[in-house]
């Protein structure tokens, strides 16, 4: 196994111990206060989201290549998916500079870029590296994928993802 799936793997096990053990008084995204049993919340019962939640990339319906480029863009800046729909999106990072790829609605990429949660993003993926995500959509609408790093959403490295 080459070092680059290694650091995947071990990424996305932390990111899944990190959901799977809850997030505290935290109310980042994905965090979110606690509940007592039976309490409801606005966002996805398990995941914290209200626009889906984490998955395995081996359960994906389809893989998205998505790339970023030194010039604070991705390819593609649009995206259309199905709800219910599991992809696994593949950040190829083509540039020299730091990016990453983080989806989500208004808020959730708000408070992801105050600190908040990364289960709904690759982290940093130094230039010339590669992270995957995977995701399972929720209901209908518009959602946003952005890189953070320095700000560069801030410079346009943002795209739309629409949920059909």
């Amino acid at each position: 196994m080459n070092v680059q799936k290694s650091l995947t793997i071990v990424l996305l096990t932390v990111l899944l111990l990190g959901t799977a053990c809850g997030g505290g008084g935290d109310t980042s995204a994905g965090g979110g206060p606690d509940h007592a049993a039976g309490e409801e919340d606005s966002h996805s019962e398990d995941s914290g989201f209200a626009f889906g939640e984490p998955a395995d990339p081996a359960d994906a319906d389809r893989t998205i290549t998505v790339t970023g480029t030194d010039e604070l863009r991705f390819e593609p800046d649009e995206i259309e998916v199905e709800a219910g729909e599991t992809i696994a999106f593949e950040f190829k990072n083509q540039g020299d500079l730091a990016h990453e790829f983080v989806l989500g609605d208004e808020e959730a990429l708000s408070a992801h870029a105050h600190g908040g949660d990364q289960a709904n993003g690759t982290g940093e993926v130094p230039g010339g590296g590669t992270g995957t995500i995977a995701w399972t959509f929720g209901e209908a609408g518009k959602l946003s994928y952005e890189c953070h790093v320095d700000d560069h959403h801030e410079a346009g490295m943002r795209g739309t993802i629409t949920v059909n």
